[in-house]
Formats: C-alpha cells, sequence, structure tokens
C-alpha cells in the first residue's frame, strides 16, 4: 500500500473505533484500533515522509481523526505547532475527544519541562516504544433512535452529542441537603446573606456535588466530586447578564468538601418582600445527553443544511433526549449543550466578563477572531428554566443560564462564572 493509503486506513479505523465506543460496542472498538495502530507504526516506519503523510488528518473533517492525529504527531516530536493548534482547540469542547487531547498537551508540556541534559552525559533519546491500541471508552448510553430521515446523518449527530445532568422534581424541605431549588441556603457557618446595590439577593438553589457525582459515573470529569453550591439572584429586577455591573445582582457560594454547611435565615429586607423564600422542590438528577440548538456554536451544521423533514425530525430528537416540551424552551439542566432561546451567548459573556463593551463596533477582524476563540472556553454550568409553579418567571418563558471556563470550574473558582438571561 501506498503512504496515502495507509494515511486513509488510519482516518477510516479512528473514525469507526469512534462510533463503535458512542454504541456501546467496545470489541469492535477494539478492532478498530488495532488497525488504525497497524496502520500509524507502518507510517512511523516510513520516518519523516510517513509523518508528512499523517499531517494531512491536521485539517481532516471529523474532529476525532484530527486529534488522534495530532496526538501522535506531538508524541513522536512532528509537526509540533499545528498539532498543538488542532488539539488546544479540541480541548475545549467536552466529552472523551476533549479529554484526550487535554491529556496529549499535559503530556507534552511534562516532556518540553523536563531537565536538559549536562555536557558530557549521554543524551541519547531511548527507542521508540510500540504504542499499544487505544482502549475504547464504554458508553452508558445506547446507540441513537433515529428516525428514516436522520440515519445517514447519525455520526454527524452522534459525534455532536454531549452529557448533561436533567432534573425531575418533587416536594422538598425547607434546608435538605441534595440539589434542590428554594428552601434556605446551606452554606458555611458566618456567611453574610449576599446582597446586591437593591438589596437582598432571592436565594435560588443549590446544587450537591456528591449527589451529581453518584448519577454521572465517569462521565463530565469537570464537575467538582464533592461540596455545595448556593445560587442567589435578583428575582425582581433580573439583570440581562449584558453589562459589566449586572455581576452584583447574582452570587455563587461553594461550600468545599470538609466544611459542615448550616442553614442560612433570610435578613428583615428580605422578609418583608412578596416572596422572601422561594418554594422548595427537590431537583432528582439523572444522566442525560443532548444536542446543541440550531445557532449554538457547537452545531455541527448550519440549520440550512436540513430539508424540512429532517428539520422537524431533529427538533423532535432534540426535544426527546431532555423531556421539553419545545426546542426554544430549556430544561433545569446542568453542563451539555445550553438551550439557547436567542443566539448562543459565548462570545457575549466572554466580553461583558472582561468588561467591554458590547455594542462596539470598531474592532479589527484578527481582534474579533481572537475574541471569538477565547469565547469558546465558556462552556454551561447551570440552565434554569422557566417555571410558573416554582416562581421562576424570567420574563417571558426565558431561562436563565450560568456560564463559565472548564478552567474555572475545574479549579471551583465559581466567583468567575457569568449569568445570561434569555427569552422569547
Amino acid at each position: 500500500m501506498k503512504l496515502e493509503e495507509w494515511v486513509e486506513e488510519f482516518a477510516f479505523h479512528v473514525a469507526a473505533q469512534t462510533d463503535a465506543m458512542e454504541r456501546g460496542m467496545p470489541g469492535t472498538g477494539n478492532r478498530h484500533a488495532q488497525r488504525y495502530a497497524v496502520a500509524f507504526e507502518t507510517l512511523l516506519a516510513h520516518g519523516s515522509e510517513g509523518m508528512n503523510a499523517l499531517s494531512r488528518l491536521l485539517t481532516y473533517s471529523r474532529l476525532d481523526v484530527r486529534t488522534m492525529a495530532a496526538s501522535l504527531l506531538l508524541e513522536h516530536g512532528h509537526h509540533e505547532p499545528q498539532a498543538r493548534a488542532v488539539l488546544e482547540q479540541a480541548a475545549q469542547g467536552q466529552g472523551l475527544i476533549a479529554w484526550g487531547a487535554s491529556e496529549s498537551l499535559k503530556r507534552w508540556k511534562e516532556r518540553s519541562a523536563a531537565p536538559i541534559s549536562e555536557p558530557g552525559v549521554d543524551a541519547t533519546p531511548p527507542p521508540l516504544r510500540r504504542r499499544k491500541p487505544a482502549q475504547p471508552h464504554p458508553s452508558p448510553f445506547k446507540p441513537l433512535d433515529l428516525p428514516a430521515s436522520l440515519e445517514p446523518h447519525r455520526t454527524l449527530l452522534e459525534g455532536a452529542l454531549a452529557p448533561c445532568i436533567l432534573f425531575d422534581k418533587e416536594e422538598a424541605g425547607m434546608h435538605s441537603r441534595g440539589c434542590r431549588y428554594g428552601g434556605l441556603p446551606l452554606v458555611p457557618a458566618g456567611t453574610h446573606w449576599p446582597r446586591s446595590p437593591e438589596g437582598s439577593l432571592h436565594f435560588l438553589g443549590q446544587l450537591d456535588f456528591a449527589e451529581l457525582t453518584a448519577c454521572r459515573g465517569e462521565a463530565l470529569p469537570e464537575l467538582p466530586r464533592e461540596g455545595l453550591l448556593a445560587f442567589f439572584y435578583d428575582v425582581e429586577n433580573q439583570p440581562w447578564g449584558r453589562q459589566p455591573g449586572d455581576r452584583a445582582f447574582w452570587k455563587l457560594v461553594y461550600v468545599p468538601p470538609g466544611v459542615e454547611p448550616v442553614p442560612l435565615q433570610p435578613p428583615d429586607d428580605l422578609r418583608e418582600a412578596a416572596r422572601p423564600i422561594l418554594t422548595p422542590s427537590r431537583l432528582i438528577p439523572s444522566l442525560g445527553r443532548c444536542l446543541p440548538g440550531w445557532w449554538d456554536q457547537r452545531a455541527p451544521v448550519e440549520p440550512g443544511f436540513w430539508n424540512d423533514e429532517q428539520a422537524e425530525d431533529l427538533g423532535e430528537l432534540q426535544r426527546r433526549l431532555v423531556g421539553g416540551e419545545s426546542v426554544d424552551w430549556a430544561v433545569d439542566q446542568v453542563r451539555g449543550h445550553p438551550a439557547w432561546i436567542q443566539d448562543d451567548a459565548r462570545l457575549e459573556v466572554h466580553l461583558v466578563s472582561q468588561g467591554l463593551d458590547l455594542d462596539d463596533t470598531q474592532r479589527e477582524p484578527a481582534e474579533m477572531e481572537q475574541l471569538k476563540r477565547a469565547a469558546a472556553s465558556w462552556n454551561l454550568l447551570w440552565q434554569v428554566a422557566f417555571d410558573e409553579q416554582q416562581g421562576f418567571e424570567w420574563g417571558s418563558s426565558g431561562t436563565v443560564y450560568l456560564l463559565i471556563r472548564d478552567e474555572d470550574l475545574r479549579a471551583c473558582r465559581f466567583e468567575r462564572a457569568w449569568l445570561v438571561l434569555q427569552c422569547t
């Protein structure tokens, strides 16, 4: 076989392994992993010529193929700048591909930071070890149940899926542990009730990360495994999050592991409000998955890609995955793709969180491209949907979104999250 054919063989089996992983078929995935490992070893044996041939996959259409090629090129010291650029972009996403890209970059940085041999010391690198075939990660999900119109695009759609945590609701105690809306917040002793310039904020609810860990297994590894997160918001003025000063109208209070939380009583000014305490509701988490909306930056294709029948079937699929009543109305959710009611708000969030003017249209194209790349690092933390019975009336059938960078989430820097309100 020619080198180009080995490159095609590599790309085919990387993609096939990913598809098998998503369908929960580890045996099939292993076989494809072995085949692309053989193709890579053949290319590696041809030295720079083989690695140059493999580098053509750095612009391949599928992210999993680009990422695997970049990881191997970087591991063996070929086309480092281009390979790093591919991995850095992939690491900004979600799921196993993003995790694999992050791990490859971490290993490369560790190797780059290794001490340089001193003069007189044998600096001959050790012989390259044969790379073991990658083992597919078992998926907790079944293959998508697709209508006939979408079946030809199964790989496209399953590649766009993201894990998320969805919630059912039932009655709850006023200050119970676990995930819930309303009631009294559980916070570290000595915490003062958060205030805005307009007065005391309402307590919306809390996430119990230990409870989320119990339901998510190995999915969503960037979430803390323990601790509580209390969410306060100005439910009367309902800032949109479009001004830097809006930051004063919400607050997240994190209770780290090892700190015993205590219920916090509302202050006097809140007691006199029409709704001092919101009705408590228990949030029962379950691991799910979701697809990006039509205008989401993560959407694999433009909306015009789908014909009328496919668009209708895709909307039904989006609703079915999250249990929502409409693709335009969000559901209560942690992580995954935001169910935007309007446009994707990542760029907006990045600009305003940095104190930049949203209405500044004088930016140079190069600056805008840089801002857009930086905005891609913002992802959903928590999505709080419109619920009239709960008292969550966000404008006209709106949704509150908390976004955070993955690096801040892993470090539990919740004070860096940003809130966006969208409505119809």
